[in-house]
């Protein structure tokens, strides 16, 4: 395993021979696996929740996701096979695409080839508020 920091993509880089380690664990006091970065597969796997800050005293400028409905309309979800690795199909949607309709889930990083990503989880927010936009066309129908 070596390891170096990448000064032209400021990040620090552990590369791995994949011949040799297929993935890059760590461990806590008992030996027990508490995050896995597959080295091949590119999958990271937690023992535990993967969380994210969400406390209401971190936050400002709040304000309810209205046409929550109409914007998760305009996504597509798809299933694909990443050209990295062939014959293993996925599901999810395209960050070009989520970007037209929700930017603040996309970020393209700056290095290489601009590769879009999708926060996936920071999504919940607008499907919450679509449910209910749909809860509440039930409602009125129901009388």
């Amino acid at each position: 395993v070596e390891q170096y920091y990448d000064s032209s993509a400021a990040a620090l880089v552990m590369k791995a021979d994949t011949t040799i380690a297929s993935s890059i664990k760590f461990k806590n006091s008992a030996g027990s696996d508490i995050f896995d970065f597959g080295m091949v597969s590119g999958n990271f796997t937690a023992t535990g929740d993967v969380q994210s800050n969400s406390d209401e005293r971190l936050k400002e400028n709040i304000e309810t996701i209205n046409n929550a409905l109409e914007k998760v309309s305009n996504m597509r979800g798809v299933y694909f096979d990443m050209k990295s690795r062939p014959g293993v199909r996925k599901v999810g949607l395209i960050a070009q695409e989520v970007e037209n309709v929700l930017p603040e889930v996309v970020s393209t990083d700056p290095n290489g080839e601009n590769i879009k990503s999708v926060a996936y989880a920071n999504i919940v927010g607008l499907l919450v508020e679509a449910i209910k936009e749909l809860k509440s066309d039930v409602d009125q129908l129901k009388g």
